[in-house]
């Protein structure tokens, strides 16, 4: 029986170090309306069909967070495929105000690279997964409310939906979102002095697109003998394929309480939540029931 690509398209800036990065992983080239955009692929087996998986970081120093990630390891043991788009002027177009790639069409982009992928035989078209951090996640969700039917789920890190941005999906979307509680820019309430709703807002819309009659459920995780105090709270749905670990991170390390919260936001991210064993589960638990 041949094996489900899953495919999870890592939304970040360019690469750090870009001798190490290229080494391993293959340049690949697409025209979009004229101008030349790239990504890179990471198929160390160069299969086709393969079980893939994609890991998204933020664009805050990417050498150092590509190195903690640990998914192009698992590409050895789990027949991995890595996507690593690159975006113009190291942004998203994510729908923010005053972005400035806001004239470059990134859906168009990364809706023909899925194309590109599934043309060269190296993607399932019914097992594509998007996951970005910070503006990568912000991306993440553009994404999955203009080119909804392309897309298995999406699992946001540390990111949001813009206030002055209508999302309106084409139909379900599985949702796995990750965020950090003290993380000023994505409210817990939505306000006028932020630039994203809030959290609740965002889950409402989500449970409601997927049409969710089940029961909230809440569960907190906590392990007592942790080195840190950080807990995370699961939002789950019965019935539903909306998730959202609400974390509360705590760290006495000072050279930890100086990085941007998407930049604390890595794999791991605390001594007793990992955040890349959560994504990789949930795409495991997930992948092939999406598609109807």
């Amino acid at each position: 029986m041949k094996k489900l690509l899953l495919l999870i398209i890592l939304l970040t800036s360019a690469p750090g170090d870009a001798n190490a990065f290229t080494h391993m992983h293959k340049k690949h080239k697409i025209d979009i309306e004229g101008q030349e955009r790239e990504y890179y692929e990471h198929n160390p087996f160069h299969k086709k069909n393969q079980i893939t998986i994609i890991a998204l970081a933020a664009k805050h120093k990417e050498k150092h967070i590509l190195a903690q990630m640990q998914f192009d390891n698992l590409a050895y043991k789990e027949d991995i495929l890595t996507i690593y788009p690159i975006p113009l002027n190291d942004i998203w177009n994510d729908g923010t105000s005053n972005n400035p790639s806001s004239e470059v069409d990134d859906v168009l982009f990364i809706s023909n690279l899925i194309d590109d992928l599934v043309a060269r035989g190296v993607s399932d078209p019914n097992n594509i997964y998007i996951t970005g951090s910070s503006n990568g996640g912000n991306m993440a969700y553009r994404l999955a409310c203009e080119i909804t039917t392309k897309i298995s789920a999406i699992i946001p890190v540390a990111a949001g939906l813009p206030q002055n941005y209508k999302c309106s999906p084409k139909g379900k979307m599985a949702l796995l979102a990750l965020n950090i509680n003290n993380d000023k820019a994505i409210p817990q309430e939505t306000n006028e002095s932020s630039d994203f709703i809030s959290k609740k807002e965002t889950m409402s819309l989500w449970t409601k697109n997927n049409d969710c009659k089940g029961v909230h459920l809440p569960k907190i995780l906590k392990t007592p003998k942790s080195k840190d105090k950080s807990t995370a709270t699961v939002h789950k749905w019965l019935l539903c394929r909306a998730m959202l670990y609400d974390i509360d991170y705590f760290t006495k390390d000072p050279t930890e309480l100086k990085k941007p919260i998407s930049e604390r936001f890595v794999w791991p991210i605390t001594t007793n939540i990992n955040t890349s064993l959560i994504i990789w589960t949930y795409i495991q638990r997930t992948h092939g029931v999406n598609k109807k």
